[in-house]
């Protein structure tokens, strides 16, 4: 099954907009093939770049299902159908589930986060411990972290933490 790259209406009423593209302009899809693209193409853009390639592909910046709520940060990240992301939290380089729910503060990196899962308020996901190689956390489906949990960048994640608590 391939994700479906679809823009909800929210984004362009908070700053998204659409334009042609240049003649002989260059952008970087999800596949990480640099395209030289045409005025005949329809550019998704946010409020500083394109985004993606109207009807046919997201841009190497992230991608986001249709019927997430994005009011936080999301970079580098895959984010599938369903998810939440509060205002004041970070997704970076991870991919993210759907029917997540991912809290104000908390801070999403380097990590895979299974369906339905919710991450607290400040929250840690994917923190790097000193003198640790860095991986890539993984939190299970349903899990619960708890608000001020930290997560270290090599867990896997079975079973809920609670608030305040590390796992590594």
């Amino acid at each position: 099954m391939q994700a479906v790259v679809a823009f909800p209406v929210f984004f362009f009423k908070r700053k998204g907009k659409c334009r042609r593209a240049e003649d002989n302009e260059k952008f970087v899809t999800l596949d990480g093939q640099e395209r030289t693209l045409d005025s005949s193409m329809l550019m998704i853009c946010d409020a500083e770049k394109p985004v993606g390639i109207a009807g046919i592909m997201g841009g190497e910046n992230s991608m986001i299902t249709d019927g997430c709520r994005i009011d936080g940060e999301v970079e580098h990240s895959v984010l599938f159908a369903g998810v939440k992301v509060a205002p004041g939290a970070v997704v970076k380089d991870a991919v993210v589930m759907g029917g997540t729910v991912i809290k104000p503060g908390a801070v999403v990196e380097h990590c895979i986060i299974g369906e339905n899962a919710v991450i607290g308020e400040n929250a840690k996901i994917g923190v790097e411990k000193e003198g640790e190689d860095k991986g890539v956390a993984t939190i299970g489906p349903g899990v619960y972290v708890g608000d001020g949990a930290t997560v270290g960048s090599n867990a896997m994640v079975r079973e809920n933490v609670k608030d305040g608590e590390e796992e590594w």
